[in-house]
């Protein structure tokens, strides 16, 4: 797969535009659909170009390619003659229900250092930390409760990493004391409280 000049927002097939959250990087999916002239399907990720053809025979169907070891696909159909849509579907489910999930299986966070965004995210099935798409190494630490009636027993933990060579980060895992909000997730930069992202700032990150 080689490197190319992204030909978007240039070229006039590019016809969706998709961030898809992975492993904790923020991967954009764009395809181009020739649909009139060559039928021409390209796959773009992340400006590595992992599909393209001509396509004439076959205007709609499904277009598959990976991101990473994950399959996904473009889905094309059409309402009328010349009426397309285009859907993305990750590891087997649309885009929208994948974005879901992963919200429910990750915390993320996106400090500014030094004037620069970073990524920081949180894999909670593991206890993965990621930063911007790598896994970085962790030390664990037991946090201790500072409620007078129950001071000395283990509250939570602690897991230490760098985010760059001058910079360290710890995010705190404690219980809420709620049954139904459950674990809480917070990350310290500096001893400060770093807010989580949204999904829409998820979304919208370049990292």
């Amino acid at each position: 797969m080689a490197k190319r000049p992204s030909p978007y927002p240039h070229s006039d097939d590019v016809v969706g535009t998709w961030t898809v959250p992975m492993r904790g990087k923020a991967h954009v999916v764009v395809f181009e659909h020739g649909a009139l002239l060559t039928g021409k399907r390209v796959v773009v990720v992340d400006d590595v170009v992992v599909v393209r053809k001509d396509s004439m025979m076959k205007l709609v169907g499904d277009e598959p390619f990976r991101i990473g070891s994950t399959p996904c696909r473009i889905s094309i159909d059409t309402k009328g003659s010349w009426d397309f849509r285009y859907s993305l579907h990750v590891d087997g489910k649309l885009l929208t229900s994948f974005i879901k999930d992963n919200q429910k299986k990750t915390r993320t966070w996106l400090p500014v250092i030094k004037g620069k965004e970073r990524r920081v995210v949180l894999e909670l099935h593991d206890v993965g930390v990621y930063v911007d798409g790598k896994k970085v190494e962790t030390t664990g630490e037991f946090l201790e409760s500072d409620d007078e009636n129950t001071v000395g027993q283990v509250s939570g933990s602690a897991h230490n990493f760098l985010i760059d060579d001058s910079t360290s980060a710890q995010i705190k895992i404690y219980s809420s004391g709620d049954r139904f909000e459950g674990l809480k997730y917070d990350l310290y930069i500096s001893e400060k409280k770093i807010p989580a992202a949204t999904l829409e700032e998820v979304l919208s990150s370049s990292g």
